[in-house]
């Protein structure tokens, strides 16, 4: 169990009353009442049900901005008497509590005020002291230490023991006198964590901030931050590789992961035309692996006299449009890199299995062959690439088993789903890795790389450049119908210039694909031309016994591969519509490929 938890609040939108108004029509459930009841009875409900789901846990809260609703004196007296009382109720000790303001924290007549006392050139946003007059008095007084209000990164929260470090940033670098999106000075940024970042280089980092990175309700792609400053914002946080991003201000709960980076953002805690939120991060950290166990509540009112009038908090499942991860990894073990020496290199030799499965979905282990003629191969288990890409398999369940019939023309309900392993940074550089690793060990030697397949390329890019070889591309579909004519052609003439052809690929089950490849493109691969064809896959699914690759080991084309996890087909042979009862009855989906027989679709 995580001993540490972060409690994530934000918008409380402490409202200062109006002339004549009570507590019942102000927008949130916490006011400047003279008769702080409510006040009182809110934070009391809050603690109770934290101190019932997280007992005994030391507590880090953040508080991601609009603490006020119009950044006046009374209302953060008000959230100040809040504040404390669930501060001190769970035992939070004042180093271990961020809070950055909002632009509701923004005292934008003050900021306009100052402005016009400097001349009609100024702009008010310039005037960090004067806009946050009302926030920084409020944050010293509850925190005990001084507001940073010229700084881009306003706290950090360093959590030595699991390597974790929490940035604070201020994202209302343009808010005055006027509302204004989400902008932080990217310069400055640069330099404060330039500054920063090298005392905490083992450290995973979260940057927290206000202002929403997309809009959910409002359908804003830019959310509520200015479009161009987003961008290079991003590419700071991508090139200090920050793995996660923190925030709050559309009053929407959102969790999901977007180019490489996790976003999250919890609901209002105080307004009343939403129903009140707050999150928990679990901390849980064991060796070297970081992680965040994600946990959102909310608060609800049956409208009953059996409880106070803003509701009862329960949890809410994280599983729907917005909410997407329960888990958020933040370190994983670091994937060993093996440099390559001159004694690593072995003959260029056919790699063929000799194990046999004990099941259909077992690894393979191969041997490295010394005795006097024997055929050298590649050691997976030496390498690990192998155990390695069959753990990912089976952690996220990508061998998608079903019935799987291969003949005139591929049909399947039963696949490797590289796609998905590729969709994770980590496993596209563990694969490309594991591809240039039998391309080194087995010395293959190539004028021109091809990828063959979106994944292909995706896998062959890091080797062409490794290799520093021409390199070209070509779809898997080449011989499907929806596809242009230009698309299934390398468009690059060979006359004998390009000897030593390098194909690489994902799957590998029994050559066909290449052999159509090569049939389609018969000028650029004619034999005149081309002395040798090696062809790399990240998995082989096919039978090493009954029909393995490399018949042939004198023959031009020959097959490598990273990991050997077996398809079963189905056994019947090519009668299989009518003899097989699965496809003949439809027991099973069977995927039909684009280029299937029509007539055998019509049977």
């Amino acid at each position: 169990m995580a001993d540490k938890i972060i409690l994530h609040l934000s918008d409380l939108h402490v409202t200062q009353l109006k002339e004549g108004q009570t507590i019942d029509q102000a927008g949130s459930w916490l006011t400047t009442a003279d008769d702080t009841i409510q006040l009182r009875n809110y934070a009391d409900e809050f603690v109770r049900y934290v101190q019932k789901a997280f007992p005994d846990r030391q507590i880090f809260l953040i508080v991601t901005g609009d603490i006020a609703d119009r950044s006046l004196s009374n209302e953060y007296n008000s959230a100040k008497i809040f504040l404390e009382r669930i501060t001190i109720e769970l035992k939070i000790e004042k180093k271990n509590i961020m809070i950055i303001p909002g632009d509701h924290d923004v005292n934008r007549i003050n900021a306009a005020y100052a402005a016009q006392q400097a001349g009609r050139d100024a702009f008010s946003f310039e005037f960090n002291k004067e806009k946050y007059s009302f926030f920084s008095d409020f944050y010293k007084s509850f925190l005990e230490r001084d507001f940073s209000f010229e700084s881009a990164i306003t706290e950090i929260m360093a959590f030595e023991d699991e390597k974790l470090l929490l940035i604070g940033m201020n994202s209302n670098y343009k808010v005055g006198a006027q509302a204004a999106r989400g902008y932080i000075d990217t310069d400055q940024l640069k330099t404060e964590l330039n500054a920063l970042l090298p005392g905490y280089k083992e450290y995973s980092k979260i940057a927290i901030f206000h202002h929403n990175l997309v809009g959910e309700f409002e359908k804003d792609p830019d959310g509520q931050w200015d479009s161009d400053n987003k961008i290079g914002f991003l590419r700071i946080l991508e090139e200090n590789e920050f793995k996660v991003v923190i925030y709050g201000n559309e009053h929407i709960s959102v969790s999901r992961t977007a180019n490489q980076m996790v976003e999250i953002a919890v609901g209002s805690f105080g307004e009343r035309n939403t129903h009140p939120n707050f999150k928990v991060y679990e901390i849980e950290s064991k060796d070297s692996i970081l992680s965040l166990k994600h946990n959102r509540y909310q608060c609800i009112s049956d409208g009953s006299h059996q409880s106070y009038p803003f509701g009862n908090w329960s949890v809410v499942e994280i599983n729907n449009q917005y909410e997407q991860l329960i888990i958020i990894e933040l370190r994983k073990p670091a994937l060993e890199q093996k440099t390559l020496e001159t004694s690593d290199i072995i003959q260029r030799s056919p790699v063929t299995s000799t194990s046999k499965d004990d099941a259909q979905l077992q690894s393979e282990e191969l041997s490295t062959g010394n005795e006097a003629g024997s055929t050298l191969q590649l050691s997976f288990k030496e390498s690990e690439y192998h155990d390695k890409l069959f753990k990912i398999v089976k952690d996220l369940d990508l061998f998608k088993w079903g019935h799987f019939h291969w003949n005139d023309s591929s049909k399947a309900h039963n696949w490797i789903d590289v796609p998905m392993l590729l969709s994770e940074r980590d496993h596209v550089f563990l694969a490309q890795k594991a591809i240039m690793d039998v391309v080194a060990k087995n010395a293959l030697e190539a004028d021109f790389i091809i990828g063959l397949g979106i994944e292909g390329n995706i896998l062959a890019s890091y080797a062409a450049l490794r290799l520093d070889k021409p390199y070209s591309f070509l779809p898997y579909s080449y011989r499907y119908n929806d596809h242009e004519d230009y698309e299934k052609k390398l468009s690059v003439k060979n006359e004998g210039k390009f000897k030593k052809i390098l194909i690489i690929t994902d799957v590998v089950n029994n050559g066909h694909t290449v052999d159509r490849l090569l049939e389609k493109e018969s000028a650029f691969f004619s034999e005149d031309n081309v002395e040798q064809i090696n062809v790399v896959g990240l998995f082989y699914t096919g039978d090493p016994e009954n029909k393995p690759l490399n018949p042939d080991p004198q023959k031009y084309i020959q097959f490598y591969y990273v990991s050997h996890l077996k398809v079963e087909r189905c056994p019947y042979g090519e009668d299989f519509r009518q003899t097989c009862m699965i496809y003949r009855e439809k027991l099973s989906c069977v995927h039909e490929f684009y280029d299937a027989d029509s007539k055998f679709e019509n049977s």
